[in-house]
């Protein structure tokens, strides 16, 4: 099979980008320009690595550092793996929000557990999905909070007091003034003057669910209301804010179950029932006064 090779990026200004590679065979040659973290899925081959060689497969992760040069220059099974890569800035953003200093990885090769797998496994969903950026912060948010204490070697300046529910609330304040729009996790923590980490924790502990998951639940609810009125899949898409058609379609059945047209086929009679009411009322009630002339 042909090697393919596709680049993501999300989270807007504060991304993170994704090499997805399939099929690969080839011995790979990068000078690394970012942080890296690479997941083996059925690739199976030697790394080398500051003077260091060895063998990576799907039960382990690969830590790269900017300015540093990595190969392979054996492969045992070729096959497919991706890797997050973080500009340096927004790296430094994130570790800084954490409370921590410029540091580094503390091995290349490392085994990690279950909880960061799915945590990586839920950035590259939103980054080959082309998620929204306020989903996207979100899962990067959720990310490094679970793979700096397993992964990064960095010293502590203290965290930050914990935000007050009233921080919560600005927040979902923000969010229902602005149901269309295309909010971020960066502008909303601006507007209440606290870093993100603790924007996220805030939210989710007094909501159950991140900002992003809440405001799908109010596009949708929004979606519904349309539905109901006799609103086109197209007309709800661009009013509510999802890319397209596609995107709303999507979002609504793994929301509520049920596509857009099945809801808007139980629901939508009833609508059409009383607007053809209301027309032949004013119809009737028109007649009426030209009679009456």
């Amino acid at each position: 099979m042909q090697e393919t090779v596709k680049f993501h990026s999300a989270g807007g200004r504060l991304a993170v980008n994704v090499l997805d590679a399939e099929h690969s065979a080839q011995n790979w040659r990068v000078f690394n320009a970012e942080f890296g973290i690479a997941l083996p899925n059925t690739w199976y081959g030697d790394v080398l690595y500051t003077r260091r060689q060895e063998a990576v497969a799907d039960d382990a992760v690969f830590c790269s550092m900017p300015g540093e040069l990595h190969t392979t220059p054996r492969i045992y099974r070729p096959g497919s793996f991706s890797v997050l890569l973080f500009p340096p800035d927004v790296f430094t953003s994130y570790i800084a929000e954490r409370g921590l200093t410029r540091g580094a990885w503390k091995r290349a090769f490392t085994r990690v557990s279950p909880e960061l797998l799915r945590n990586m496994a839920n950035v590259l969903r939103v980054a080959r999905e082309k998620a929204s950026d306020l989903e996207a912060q979100s899962a990067i948010v959720d990310l490094f909070d679970i793979a700096l204490p397993e992964l990064f070697d960095g010293a502590s300046q203290g965290m930050q007091a914990a935000v007050s529910d009233r921080a919560a609330r600005r927040i979902r304040e923000c969010l229902h003034a602005d149901v269309s729009g295309t909010l971020d996790l960066e502008s909303l923590a601006a507007r209440c003057g606290i870093g993100k980490f603790h924007a996220l924790r805030s939210f989710k502990r007094r909501y159950g669910v991140p900002p992003h998951a809440y405001h799908l639940c109010l596009k949708v609810s929004m979606a519904r209301r349309m539905l109901e009125s006799g609103y086109s899949a197209t007309q709800i898409a661009t009013r509510c804010g999802f890319t397209d058609r596609s995107h709303f379609g999507r979002m609504f059945k793994r929301s509520l179950g049920v596509t857009p047209a099945s809801y808007g086929a139980a629901v939508a009679p009833q609508a059409f029932r009383i607007r053809a009411m209301d027309a032949m009322l004013s119809q009737s009630d028109s007649g009426c006064r030209v009679a009456r002339r």
